[in-house]
């Protein structure tokens, strides 16, 4: 598309959506219902992540059926973007002009993510609780309408370099990262956070999501001689890396991302026996944790599952944190009231006070503020003991 073509669509999005300002209610909202759109990877090399957005539509339906928020029902669209950068502009478009959502929500992808971060925010349309990992998305300066659920790559990947500093200052480091936004950035941001100590990175290797194995990967990282082998990649990869680790009889301490850290789905694929000890820094609950079933959210967690998401695995992470962003958004619109202005909205959404997730471990809050829009700053160090993870040593910030 031309330039001059793509500043016409961004004015027309602007001019559009302004005139609906004059109106009782902002553009997507009416004294009935309220439009929220989404993008999702229902197809594609990550369709893996697919379940997530049938949660989030189950859970606006419980809404619904209890009357909604303030009055209004929720009307959801979530599109197929195949997490392909060029799909997901070209539905983000469908959301706005077409649809004409009063906000987005909970989109998968840091690429996808960033492929629509100018249109969205130069149109003004509140963006809200991505799931996506670059500090781009906090940055009230680049993204004032954007807001990201799970920690940024920057608070996650220095969460690793902590660990490995505080536990395993004297080890040899081996790296594998998606060939893309997401795993560069979680490799910066490592780096950044071990400092001097990024000398010892001995081994780099690189994935496309969309190679079929990893092997020859990990056979060249397991050459290095390497102590440690941190994972920055998506699910299906970090499964195949974990079991070819465990066939080659190499035996390093493993990091792998909130992300791909769900047992059902990653560990179980890759073999529980081959997965002990693998380590996560997490957030949520561990739905797999004998002794999680006393908390109170997550019994309720697990009734709505059985009720309104039927045939999806409660167990898998996926699925709480697609629960617990949807829980969010809920929670921000009910402090709008009747005001689902976009500055209402991001004024919520950004206030500095923190949100009930009835889902997140102790200790630990969402709480984006104006100045910087990072939700979750602390994380729990947990390794894979049996089929559930459990917690080693204190919170990391």
């Amino acid at each position: 598309m031309k330039t001059g073509i793509a500043v016409g669509l961004v004015l027309s999005l602007v001019v559009g959506r302004a005139a609906h300002t004059q109106q009782a209610n902002p553009p997507g909202v009416t004294d009935k219902e309220i439009r929220i759109g989404q993008t999702w990877p229902y197809s594609g090399p990550l369709s893996l992540h697919s379940v997530s957005g049938k949660t989030q539509t189950a859970y606006f339906d419980m809404v619904n059926v209890a009357g909604g928020v303030n009055g209004r029902l929720i009307k959801f669209i979530s599109l197929d973007d195949a997490y392909s950068p060029p799909k997901a502009v070209e539905q983000t478009r469908r959301l706005i002009e077409q649809d004409e959502v009063a906000l987005l929500f909970g989109s998968f992808g840091t690429a996808t993510s960033l492929a629509v971060l100018r249109q969205v925010n130069t149109a003004k349309i509140p963006q809200l609780l991505l799931i996506a990992s670059t500090d781009r998305l906090t940055n009230p300066t680049e993204a004032p309408f954007t807001t990201i659920l799970p920690p940024s790559a920057k608070v996650e990947s220095g969460a690793f370099a902590k660990y490995v500093l505080s536990t395993l200052p004297k080890a040899k480091i081996a790296v594998i990262y998606q060939d893309d936004d997401f795993g560069k950035l979680y490799l910066a941001n490592f780096k950044k956070g071990l400092g001097g100590k990024a000398a010892d990175i001995v081994g780099e290797a690189s994935t496309s999501v969309t190679d079929p194995t990893v092997e020859s990967q990990i056979i060249s990282l397991q050459a290095t001689g390497a102590d440690v082998l941190v994972h920055f990649t998506q699910r299906k990869a970090t499964a195949q890396a974990i079991s070819k680790v465990y066939d080659l009889k190499w035996n390093p301490v493993q990091l792998v991302t909130a992300p791909s850290s769900s047992i059902p789905t990653v560990m179980k694929v890759a073999g529980l026996e081959k997965s002990q000890n693998v380590i996560s820094f997490t957030y949520f609950v561990d739905p797999g944790d004998p002794g999680i079933k006393k908390n109170p959210g997550f019994r309720k967690y697990l009734e709505f599952m059985a009720k309104w998401d039927q045939g999806a695995d409660p167990e898998d992470t996926t699925n709480v944190t697609a629960y617990t962003a949807a829980e969010a958004l809920v929670q921000i619109l009910q402090r709008c009231g009747n005001d689902l202005s976009s500055a209402n909205i991001m004024n919520n959404a950004t206030n500095g006070e923190a949100y009930h997730l009835s889902l997140a471990l102790p200790g630990i809050d969402y709480k984006p503020t104006a100045d910087d829009h990072e939700g979750i700053r602390k994380l729990q160090p947990s390794r894979v003991t049996g089929d559930h993870y459990e917690p080693v040593g204190a919170l990391i910030e």
